[in-house]
């Protein structure tokens, strides 16, 4: 099955990627804690809950960066989900993708794997839809950086 979700946002493509790079701006619209190394192979976790071993993507890793057009990274499901990332099976892997279009830079989240266990599907549409509304989020986020930014040049 595998799942796309896409948003335009309206900022420039420094302000979009920056939100995905840094602890303190992804805290502003993914998760509340994470811990990011930002190379390949370091960690690129999220914490949704104060145990982290409960909602989080603890163990997860960049895999590829390539600055302002793509990321692709570990990630694992909420806890109801955890089992299908555990030894014997692995994490899956999102793509993130980020393309200048005419109103602004649109970013595309794609997984593409599928696996034959019995919540997967469940799971997919779970996370499609976490996924469309965390790229809400980081729209909303985004432009208001943006215009925040925008606001505090024309008044100096």
């Amino acid at each position: 099955m595998g799942y796309q979700r896409d948003i335009i946002i309206n900022a420039p493509i420094e302000t979009v990627w920056e939100s995905w790079t840094t602890e303190e701006k992804t805290s502003k619209w993914l998760a509340p804690k994470s811990h990011i190394i930002f190379e390949e192979g370091k960690p690129y976790e999220f914490f949704w809950d104060e145990d982290p071993e409960i909602d989080s993507t603890i163990g997860c890793k960049l895999l590829k960066i390539e600055t302002w057009k793509k990321l692709r990274f570990e990630w694992q499901g909420k806890s109801e989900f955890l089992d299908m990332f555990m030894s014997p099976h692995r994490k899956t892997i999102i793509e993130v993708s980020f393309l200048n279009v005419t109103n602004g830079i649109k970013v595309i989240v794609h997984q593409e794997e599928t696996r034959d266990l019995e919540k997967w599907d469940e799971y997919d549409k779970w996370m499609a839809d976490a996924w469309e509304y965390a790229l809400t989020c980081l729209k909303t986020y985004c432009e208001e950086s943006h215009k925040k930014i925008e606001e505090m040049k024309d008044c100096c």
